[in-house]
């Protein structure tokens, strides 16, 4: 017997709901078919269904592109997806399908392919803005909002997987504000099922009514249905951004944080697994300047709770340079509100910052102080002080007490160290450390999320 596809599981799960509830109000504008509830039948709510999802697909997708990025030499170097914003002919895409192009095409079907411009990206949303000559009759997307999705409701995929333009996948919303994995992430992202192989970076996903709610970004593992999308909302803020300032600013606070184990909430007399214990600051910081000192930890910034380390990150970049943060911290076990005025986010950070935000993990020379407290019986590489929850650090393996003794076959024993150590090592390669733990070496690889192969959709587990 042959077993039901998961397409059909869906539909069957979707039209049981129709049935249970009745069609009235749950589509969009005039694809209710004048079914009342309590009149549904699986065949008219199947047929409401299928008409809502290709209404949906219709809006959309003449405003889809495949975008293909090529070196000097017209070497492809991979291919993506984007769509069209407005009539000005600006697109948005992922900014890894862009990112070391030296000539971008978008390619509206396979006898029509126009040079787009590249206005503006942002590594850290994984976001670009292209720019087309407009013409007449250009097709855009209808933006929607990201913030009232909620999981369960359908979710569409447009994209250009393997180079098959335009293919669609449906699914569902199984998750909001799932956070990357990446610490150099400043946004929540979106977790579907709807299918993002290969070619669908930078496309939309859309709702039901055929609206923009997010751009399909990433996927963990392949054919596990755990796909993520960037939040319209987020992209539309970096977008804006882009356009007017060419880069993203973002607010600088300048801590270096750490989760709250239960260990040092014991030992700070604060809840464990809430907020964020700052274990050092960057000089001239910010937080430093406003009295912000090392074993504070904070608990709310402007009165919203920080359950991670994530949440100070987050909140601190999504604010603008020169605007006052009122941070909530616990000194010695008492709370106190300290006022910070926040700096901008520079891209030439400390080696210690840049480990911090693309690894998530904060690193320390060997002292005898910290030999004694992580009863180490010597003083050689760098000490693992600490990794920041989900971050990649953390999903590889490494764990808070190891010490790193070389980095790319390299000794390393000071912090100044680490830069020559990389060397011009590129991202996507990985970074080969030995480590010691337990008394004993082993070497692990901490490799960036997403993957290296141009045509392939940014992954969790390789680029």
């Amino acid at each position: 017997m042959r077993r039901p596809s998961a397409a059909m599981g869906l539909v069957s799960v979707i039209v049981g709901m129709f049935l249970a509830v009745g069609l009235s109000g749950l589509l969009p504008g005039p694809l209710g078919l004048g079914v009342a509830a309590g009149q549904a039948t699986p065949g008219n709510a199947a047929e409401a269904l299928e008409q809502a999802v290709v209404e949906a697909i219709n809006r959309a997708r003449p405003a889809v592109v495949g975008v293909n990025s090529y070196k000097k030499d017209g070497k492809l170097l991979g291919r993506g997806t984007g769509f069209i914003v407005d009539a000005q002919g600006h697109l948005l895409t992922n900014h890894h399908v862009v990112a070391k192009a030296d000539r971008v095409e978008a390619v509206f079907s396979e006898r029509e392919k126009v040079t787009a411009r590249v206005l503006g990206g942002d590594a850290s949303s994984d976001l670009s803005v292209l720019k087309i000559e407009p013409k007449s009759g250009l097709t855009t997307v209808t933006i929607g909002n990201s913030d009232a999705i909620r999981p369960g409701q359908l979710a569409i995929a447009i994209g250009n997987p393997m180079g098959l333009e335009k293919t669609i996948t449906l699914g569902v919303i199984s998750a909001v504000g799932r956070y990357r994995g990446d610490v150099n992430s400043t946004m929540n992202m979106i977790q579907t099922d709807a299918a993002i192989n290969p070619g669908n970076s930078g496309g939309p996903l859309l709702n039901i009514r055929g609206e923009v709610v997010g751009i399909n970004s990433a996927t963990l593992g392949r054919g596990l249905g755990l796909n993520f999308a960037i939040p319209i909302n987020d992209a539309m803020k970096v977008m804006a951004q882009l356009l007017e300032h060419g880069k993203v600013v973002r607010g600088f606070l300048g801590v270096i944080i750490q989760p709250v184990t239960p260990e040092l909430a014991r030992k700070f007399g604060v809840k464990p697994e809430e907020g964020a214990v700052v274990g050092d600051l960057s000089e001239g910081s910010p937080a430093g300047k406003a009295g912000v000192r090392r074993g504070d930890v904070i608990v709310a910034m402007d009165g919203k709770p920080v359950l991670r380390v994530r949440d100070v990150r987050q909140t601190t970049a999504g604010l603008a340079p020169g605007r006052k943060v009122k941070l909530q911290v616990i000194r010695d076990g008492k709370p106190q509100e300290i006022e910070v005025t926040l700096g901008e986010q520079k891209r030439t950070a400390s080696i210690m910052e840049k480990l911090a935000a693309r690894y998530g993990v904060d690193v320390r020379e060997v002292t005898p102080e910290l030999a004694k407290e992580f009863k180490l019986d010597r003083q050689d590489g760098l000490l693992v002080y600490g990794v920041s929850e989900g971050g990649l650090a953390e999903r590889k393996g490494l764990k808070k007490g190891d010490v790193i003794l070389e980095i790319e076959r390299r000794p390393v024993d000071k912090v100044d160290e680490i830069e020559t150590a990389l060397g011009q090592l590129k991202e996507e390669e990985g970074v080969l450390l030995l480590i010691r733990r337990d008394g004993r070496t082993s070497y692990l690889v901490v490799a960036p999320y997403g993957n290296p192969r141009p045509d392939v959709a940014g992954s969790f587990s390789g680029r």
